[in-house]
């Protein structure tokens, strides 16, 4: 018959290779999910860059119309 040391050090061997198979299989789980939420946020990710690019044009055009204004005031000044 086998010495009771020898069953618990089995027995603690065989629950923790079960303990580590949840683990790695959760990890396998885990992955598509990243995969899926970096997809998920690069749409976002890529709407507020061209939110961005677009208020940026936004303002530069804003400030080429003032300049517009500005020379227009200096001339019609120069005028009279």
């Amino acid at each position: 018959m086998t010495e009771p040391r020898e069953r618990s050090k089995k027995a603690v061997k065989e629950t923790e290779e079960q303990a580590v198979k949840p683990v790695e299989e959760v990890q396998e789980q885990v992955e598509p999910t990243r995969e899926a939420e970096e997809k998920a946020v690069s749409p976002l990710d890529e709407v507020l860059g061209r939110a961005e690019r677009a208020y940026a044009t936004y303002m530069e055009a804003q400030q080429q119309v003032a300049r517009a204004y500005r020379q227009r005031w200096r001339n019609y000044r120069a005028g009279l």
